[in-house]
């Protein structure tokens, strides 16, 4: 036998060494024994010896590819990248190779010449459009880049040509999991971790999107499997989700919040793929909270339809969680002084809803009633930069404070140290309030207005501001006592005494002559219900058109969402962000403005009404889809309150077809909004302080707070 057949022999037995030195002692150089040494001192790690039989092999056969491309590999192996590169396109010229041409491609990405690296892996897919590692390879570089959609292309075509093989099922997952397809990265995952369940980076990738679709105890058992077999990677989702639990509960991961966090998200964009598990999860919170924050479910609630067993019980979670670990002063009942001190807890003191509209109103406050105090709790670099601060400086007999540097228990002694007589909230649990502030009771009443349209479920809070409109039937639907505004509760601080004139449609790029429905809300106010109400509306009034803000991918969705229920996508206008001065002068611009359902429009209706353009509302069973009702009542447009939605469809087709009784309206609307009261600030901040007045007086007089009508302090109903 022939020393390169002995070699051979032993190199298949896995006796290396000892076919390398036969292959060392052999008297009969050439190309196979060169190639053979080659091999085995690879195996050996020694890559001088490989290095030169591999050139050995090229000086005899420069074509011969399986040496040019182990020679290539091993200079990369030894970091000469320069080297490798250099060698790699010297074969290439030469000799075509996909193999290398992959190979050349890592080493340009590896020196960051990205678009050339890319470019080379197009040139073997080209070539060959199912090559497995090139557009394996290209699927990672791509996802590096951050260009998921492109990478899950190519990954789909993978697994479509070998879905044998496993490497392409846990990129394509990560790829869809990136483009925000949940539900197809859970599959891909699956698959992945079935077929390599020790391989922990895709089961990490499963458990997010496990929870991400809703699939909360499918999550659970993926998060116990990845605790089991990879501490580490668990640690870190432990650590990432600490936000979202109780200061020093257990060291549990529960999905749920991270899901509703994904899944609020989807809300914003009008994407509902997870909007059952949405409510669902949701209410399951509410039942058994665990582990999770209560409080970082008030804001979110709105657009959830909670009974109000459940909205009772979400407040009063809420509230124990803020008040946890506070130690609340203690105020002793003293004659009311003659100018009361008020201050107003803002979350943002900046380009905030709730910052804009209040202005005016405590511009109108007098000054010898009260002493006006106006506290940031949560200053963003934008709040700072808004120049907000500087107007309400600017506005007589009010003082700015800030303490959102300082903690809590460091903020409520602040407060309390100013003496005021009444502490008004207007955030509760919205926004990035601060309800462990007030659960301090640094001021002896305390009153939730504006900014919460739900009960703050706390013995810390005395009072609610609403109206005959907004207050439920139900008795105990709030744990607050009920300060009833006569017209309205809510207040719309202009900076005009008479609203501007609307400029023509062309102005804003819409249609002139067109009938224009609005439902310029906050999109993640939108449900489906709603949203199939509004295309049958469409159907039903031909050459019409219905607006909508574009923010994020809503327009794509709920294009998306109009043409699977058989209507023109181009029948929803998308109308991009404009000055504030301009988003007011468009609100003016449609016919008829279209509240949402289960959160409706509260801000964004005042400005319609405020710009002349009526609006109709369904009267629901909770606050927040109650604001509209007690807009339009203020306005005198009672006729536009729907009991229904299936009352509120058919009126919004019968208005466009009745041009004459939209038009009534809104000539109705023109004068009734002048004296309306959520416009009306001077009449809005006088009701105010009489009933601060009489909530100090009954804490004087040592007794509880007790709901009451403000309107009746001063003889009005």
């Amino acid at each position: 036998m022939s020393a390169i057949a002995m070699a051979e022999s032993l190199l298949k037995s896995g006796n290396v060494a000892g076919a390398m030195s036969i292959l060392k002692e052999s008297a009969d150089p050439g190309l196979e024994r060169d190639l053979l040494l080659a091999r085995c001192a690879m195996r050996l790690g020694d890559a001088a010896v490989a290095m030169k039989a591999l050139s050995a092999v090229l000086a005899v056969n420069p074509a011969h590819v399986e040496a040019a491309a182990s020679l290539g590999t091993l200079y990369v192996k030894q970091g000469w990248l320069d080297k490798a590169e250099a060698h790699y396109s010297k074969f290439l010229k030469k000799t075509e190779d996909d193999r290398m041409r992959v190979d050349l491609a890592l080493i340009m990405w590896k020196r960051n010449q990205h678009t050339r690296a890319l470019q080379e892996l197009g040139r073997v897919i080209a070539r060959n459009p199912t090559h497995y590692t090139a557009l394996l390879q290209r699927a990672f570089l791509l996802l590096m880049q951050g260009r998921q959609e492109e990478s899950a292309a190519d990954l789909r075509i993978l697994i479509r040509e070998a879905p044998e093989r496993n490497e392409a099922w846990g990129v394509l997952g990560t790829a869809e999991f990136g483009c925000g397809n949940f539900d197809a990265a859970a599959y891909c995952l699956r698959e992945a971790c079935r077929r390599n369940p020790a391989d922990t980076r895709f089961l990490h990738s499963l458990v997010l999107s496990l929870t991400m679709c809703g699939h909360i105890e499918e999550a659970r058992s993926a998060t116990a499997r990845l605790r089991e077999l990879d501490p580490v990677r668990w640690q870190e989702m432990h650590d990432s989700t600490s936000k979202s639990r109780l200061p020093g509960s257990c060291d549990e991961i529960d999905p749920r919040p991270v899901f509703l966090i994904s899944a609020h998200q989807e809300q914003q964009e009008c994407n509902w793929a997870h909007r059952q598990a949405f409510e669902d999860v949701f209410r399951d919170l509410i039942a058994n909270p665990g582990i999770s924050d209560p409080t970082r479910l008030s804001h979110t609630s709105g657009i959830v339809p909670l009974t109000l067993a459940e909205r009772l019980r979400l407040a009063h979670l809420a509230a124990e969680a803020a008040a946890a670990g506070s130690r609340p002063f203690a105020h002793v009942p003293a004659p009311s002084p003659e100018r009361l001190r008020i201050g107003y807890i803002l979350p943002h003191l900046g380009e905030h809803v709730v910052a804009k509209i209040l202005r005016g109103f405590l511009a109108a406050h007098d000054p010898a009633a009260v002493d006006t105090h106006v506290i940031a709790v949560r200053q963003l670099e934008s709040d700072l930069k808004s120049g907000m601060v500087e107007r309400y400086a600017a506005i007589p007999g009010v003082k700015c404070l800030d303490f959102s540097p300082l903690e809590d228990e460091a903020a409520a002694a602040r407060i309390h140290d100013l003496r005021l007589d009444v502490l008004v909230d207007l955030g509760v649990y919205n926004d990035g309030a601060r309800p462990g502030i007030l659960a301090r009771r640094p001021a002896p009443v305390q009153v939730s207005f504006l900014g919460a349209p739900f009960t703050s479920g706390a013995d810390w809070m005395d009072y609610i501001i609403t109206d005959a409109q907004v207050s439920l039937e139900e008795l105990g639907w709030c744990t607050e006592a009920e300060a009833r505004m006569p017209g309205s509760y809510f207040t719309y601080g202009h900076d005009d005494a008479e609203p501007p004139a609307v400029p023509p449609r062309t102005y804003f790029g819409l249609p002139e002559a067109a009938f224009l429905y609005s439902a310029l809300n906050s999109p993640y106010k939108i449900d489906p219900a709603d949203f199939a109400c509004w295309m049958r509306i469409l159907a039903a009034t031909p050459g019409s058109f219905l607006l909508f803000k574009d923010e994020k991918k809503v327009a794509a969705n709920l294009r998306a969402e109009a043409a699977r229920l058989g209507m023109d996508p181009a029948r929803l206008l998308f109308l991009p962000r404009v000055s504030d001065q301009d988003y007011l002068l468009r609100q003016g611009a449609p016919d008829l403005f279209l509240d949402a359902r289960q959160y409706g429009a509260h801000t964004t209706m005042a400005e319609s009404l405020w710009m002349g353009v009526p609006a109709l509302s369904c009267r629901g069973d909770a606050f927040q889809n109650r604001v509209g009702a007690s807009l339009l009542a203020s306005c005198g447009l009672d006729e536009l309150i729907m009991p229904d939605l299936a009352t509120y469809e058919a009126t919004a087709i019968a208005l466009f077809h009745d041009r004459d009784r939209l038009l009534r309206l809104k000539t109705h609307l023109l004068q009734s909004r002048l004296q309306a009261a959520p416009f009306d600030m001077p009449g809005q901040a006088r009701h105010m302080e009489a009933a601060f007045r009489h909530m100090r007086d009954r804490f004087a007089a040592g007794l509880s707070p007790a709901s009451f009508n403000i309107g009746e302090l001063s003889g009005q109903p």
